[in-house]
C-alpha cells in the first residue's frame, strides 16, 4: 500500500512536466509518460461493394496514451527492462502469451541484447523508412497505398502479415555495426495445414540484418540490409535495403527498396519507397513517397505529408495529408487528412 501511495503522490507532484519517475520495489525505477491528441480528420475511402472511392465526413478525433517503462541492473553488470503500452493493451484475451499487445522486455550485457514481446524484427530494426520528420494525429502519411498496400505491408516485413506479434530478436553492436537476428512464432509454435496436411505456412519467421551508422563531417549516414523468411506453400522469401542520412542544418533523407517472392507461385512485389524531413527551431516537415509493384496486377503508390510547429511545453500543433492510387482502381484512390493538437505530458 505505501509503494502504491508514493506512486500515486509522485504523479501528482509531477503532472505539468514530461515524465514521472518513480523507484520501485527492487533497485530499478519506473517511468511514466503519457500524450493525449485532439483535433479533426476526413478525406475518402474505397468502398469495395460499390467500387467507388466515397467521401468520408469530416469528424473529430480524440486518444490518450500512458507508457509505462522499467529498468533495473543486477549486481554483476546485466540490464533489464520491460515497456507497456496501455493504448495499445494486454491483446484480446487478458494474460495471454500470444498476444501481449503494446509490451515489451530486454536484457542486455555490454554489446549484447535480447528484446522480446511487441518489438521489430530484424528486417523492421535495419531498412530505415522514410516517414522522417512532423507527425500527424491520425498518421495520414504512413497510411496511403504508397505505404500500406491493402495485402502487403513491406515496411514492417512479414512480420505484420502472418505473425502472430511475438518477437524473440537478439542484436549485437560493435565499431558501428549492428546484427539482428529474430524468430517469430505464426501460430505459437505451430505449422498452418489445410485439411488435407499441406503446410501452408512453417512454424517461425526468420530474420537476420545488419546496419551500419557513422559519423561525417556535416551530419551521419546508415545503411541497413534486411532478409526474412517463412517456410511453407504460403511461404515467401524477403529481402531489403536502405540509405539514410542526416545532416547538420536539418534536412534528412532516406530511400529503401524490398522484394518479397512468394515459394507457392511466381508472384512477387517490389516496394520503393523515398521521403525527405527538414526540421529547424519549431518547424518540422516530412514527405515520403512510395510505390508497389506486383505481377498480378495489384500495383499502388502514393504519397504522405506531415507538419508540426511546437508551441512549447509539450503542446504542438499538426497537419497530416496522404493520397494513393490503385491499378485498374482495385482499391480505389482513397486520400485523408488531419488537424489538430499533440499534447506530450
Amino acid at each position: 500500500m505505501k509503494k502504491i501511495l508514493f506512486a500515486s503522490t509522485a504523479l501528482v507532484a509531477t503532472a505539468g512536466i514530461a515524465s514521472a519517475e518513480v523507484t520501485g520495489s527492487g533497485a530499478g525505477t519506473i517511468n511514466i509518460t503519457g500524450n493525449a491528441e485532439i483535433g479533426v480528420f476526413g478525406g475518402s475511402a474505397f468502398n469495395a461493394v460499390t467500387g467507388d472511392t466515397d467521401t468520408v465526413e469530416t469528424a473529430f478525433h480524440t486518444d490518450v496514451d500512458v507508457v509505462f517503462a522499467m529498468s533495473g541492473e543486477a549486481d554483476n553488470g546485466l540490464t533489464f527492462g520491460a515497456t507497456v503500452d496501455l493504448d495499445e493493451g494486454f491483446g484480446t484475451a487478458g494474460n495471454n502469451d500470444r498476444d501481449d499487445g503494446g509490451a515489451t522486455f530486454f536484457v542486455a550485457y555490454g554489446n549484447a541484447r535480447l528484446d522480446m514481446g511487441d518489438t521489430d524484427g530484424a528486417f523492421d530494426a535495419v531498412i530505415k523508412e522514410t516517414a522522417l520528420a512532423g507527425g500527424s494525429i491520425r498518421d495520414d502519411e504512413t497510411g496511403h497505398l504508397g505505404w500500406a498496400h491493402p495485402a502487403i505491408n513491406l515496411n514492417n516485413g512479414l512480420d505484420s502479415q502472418i505473425g502472430d506479434g511475438q518477437i524473440a530478436r537478439f542484436s549485437y553492436t560493435f565499431s558501428g555495426f549492428t546484427a539482428h537476428l529474430s524468430a517469430e512464432q505464426v501460430a505459437e509454435g505451430n505449422n498452418v495445414e489445410n485439411a488435407a496436411g499441406d503446410e501452408l505456412l512453417g512454424e517461425t519467421i526468420w530474420g537476420l540484418g545488419v546496419r551500419y551508422n557513422a559519423d561525417i563531417s556535416n551530419g551521419t549516414v546508415g545503411v541497413g540490409i534486411g532478409y526474412q523468411t517463412v517456410d511453407g506453400d504460403n511461404g515467401a522469401d524477403l529481402w531489403g535495403i536502405s540509405l539514410d542520412g542526416t545532416l547538420s542544418n536539418g534536412l534528412t533523407a532516406a530511400i529503401s527498396y524490398s522484394q518479397l517472392d512468394f515459394k507457392g507461385n511466381d508472384n512477387e512485389v517490389k516496394y520503393t519507397s523515398i521521403g525527405f524531413g527538414y526540421e529547424m527551431n519549431n518547424i518540422a516537415v516530412g514527405i515520403n513517397y512510395g510505390q508497389y509493384d506486383t505481377n498480378f496486377g495489384a500495383d499502388t503508390s502514393g504519397f504522405g505529408l506531415a507538419a508540426s510547429y511546437d508551441l512549447g511545453g509539450g503542446l504542438s500543433a499538426q497537419l497530416g495529408y496522404g493520397q494513393g492510387e490503385s491499378e485498374n482502381d482495385f482499391a480505389g484512390s482513397p486520400d485523408s487528412f488531419s488537424l489538430g493538437l499533440r499534447m506530450n505530458f
